[in-house]
């Protein structure tokens, strides 16, 4: 098996074209077109990349292709051209006369490069025709394990929810079994004493301008509310009038610009698609029903995931199989429930102002329309605030992919592998991970703490399977 390569420099083969000359009838060549070519690039999970971001590695890893050509008489020469991080090319021989033939390529790539490269894949026939076609799924993303300053917090209990404070730089965790919510420094990094509800927290969120803690309190049942600006700790407790409601308690909360609370409702002593959705107005003292099986068709389970945009316009409710809704603040408006993903295991996340969501790989717009999805090794995920980028946790570390094109940046290490990812508000660009056993927040503008430095190593590259198309 010939080969015929080149790296860092591109060499382009030049050879004599036929042609008839002094046909007796007078006319030219008969057309003989070049070789028809195309292929893909083997995604990370090991099939064609077919969404954007599939073709996304770690530096080292070998990436594979596999190039198709047809000829209406013989493929000769099969290979590929590399543009971008790497500029090269390599190429076999096609000793068989084969008019249609596939091949693999396997290039190990180095490990210390990060950045896109672009595979186009050609072939020549016995004439010496060139045809060439950019492989489906380029660009590849070539990604390094980025080092970013980062604090690590022992965690010593479940989190059942997460809210920020970006005024005073705090964020809040609800611990029902030690019947606290942990307070921690994003600024600083450390703990500060722990809050004590009147009851186990379950969903907890922060209103809109930084006034007040809300707690669901399943076991009161009802909200707790805790002033922020009192130096003490004073709480109230709001009752949501349940008692019409046989064994109904409250579960999550999410407080919107409008001064109103969304409050996804179960039965206490039971399990299953028995719960509702109630608006509680925190002015009035008054709350509405939202949403139930009968009023909405859809089905609430005892835990329905409620994400809030940070600027409070919207709240984003997913209920079971594949419905979910958007809660507008303007208009004090449940939408109309619409198909998005399936299940409600999957992470969910707001961009700043409410005009991307995330669920999954899947971004949705304000009319839960899905505009992108993504391909990554990975489902613990996050928007930015600027909802261009993805965060998703991958091993020990989180992938910094953009939306548009689905070319990761870089893998952010993380000292645990994550379990959930929230972006931190404010003016620092942070995101805090919970794991196992510890609480991350990692500062993303953050110098590298150990630069890996680019590296033209020489690739082996294997070409396999050379064979005839049946």
């Amino acid at each position: 098996m010939k080969r015929h390569r080149t790296w860092v420099r591109r060499v382009v083969l030049v050879s004599a074209a036929m042609a008839c000359i002094g046909c007796s009838d007078g006319s030219g060549p008969e057309e003989d077109p070049p070789p028809f070519v195309w292929g893909f690039i083997v995604s990370w999970e090991g099939s064609e990349s077919k969404y954007t971001g599939a073709p996304t590695f770690a530096a080292g890893d070998t990436i594979q292709f596999v190039i198709h050509a047809s000829d209406n008489s013989r493929v000769r020469w099969l290979g590929f051209e590399l543009s971008g991080l790497y500029v090269g090319s390599d190429s076999v021989e096609v000793t068989d006369s084969l008019s249609s033939v596939y091949v693999d390529a396997y290039v190990p790539t180095p490990t210390s490069a990060a950045g896109t490269i672009r595979v186009t894949g050609f072939a020549r026939d016995d004439q010496g025709q060139r045809g060439e076609q950019e492989l489906n799924g380029n660009p590849i993303s070539l990604y390094i394990t980025a080092v970013r300053p980062f604090v690590a917090l022992d965690l010593d209990a479940p989190v059942r929810d997460v809210a920020f404070d970006a005024k005073r730089d705090l964020a809040f965790l609800s611990q029902p079994t030690e019947n606290r919510i942990a307070v921690i420094s994003t600024g600083s990094g450390q703990y500060h004493p722990a809050l004590q509800p009147p009851a186990p927290p379950a969903g907890i969120d922060v209103t809109i301008g930084g006034d007040s803690l809300v707690a669901s309190l399943p076991d009161l049942p009802g909200l707790g509310i805790l002033n922020l600006n009192e130096p003490s700790e004073i709480w109230d407790t709001v009752d949501l009038e349940l008692n019409s409601l046989s064994d109904t308690v409250p579960v999550n909360v999410r407080v919107a610009a409008n001064d109103k609370a969304v409050v996804s409702l179960r039965r206490a002593s039971s399990r299953g698609s028995v719960g509702s959705i109630i608006e509680y107005d925190f002015l009035q003292g008054t709350r509405r029903f939202l949403a139930d099986r009968k009023t909405r068709d859809v089905v609430i389970s005892e835990d329905v995931p409620m994400i809030r945009a940070p600027d409070g316009s919207r709240i984003l409710l997913k209920f079971e199989g594949l419905k979910a809704a958007l809660y507008v603040s303007a208009t004090n408006t449940l939408m109309a429930p619409k198909a998005t993903i399936w299940n409600t295991d999957k992470p969910m996340s707001s961009d700043a102002r409410g005009r991307v969501f995330q669920m999954g790989l899947t971004m949705f717009d304000t009319t839960l329309t899905a505009t992108d999805t993504l391909s990554l090794p990975g489902w613990v995920t996050c928007i930015s605030p600027g909802g261009d980028t993805l965060y998703v946790g991958l091993g020990t570390g989180m992938l910094r992919t953009r939306i548009a094109d689905g070319v990761t940046t870089e893998r952010v290490y993380a000292p645990e592998v994550p379990l959930r990812v929230f972006v931190v508000p404010g003016p620092r660009n942070q995101v805090l991970i919970l794991s196992e056993t510890l609480i991350t927040i990692v500062d993303l503008d953050g110098p590298l703490q150990a630069p890996l430095k680019r590296q033209t190593a020489g690739w082996d590259v294997r070409f396999a399977n050379v064979r005839a198309v049946q």
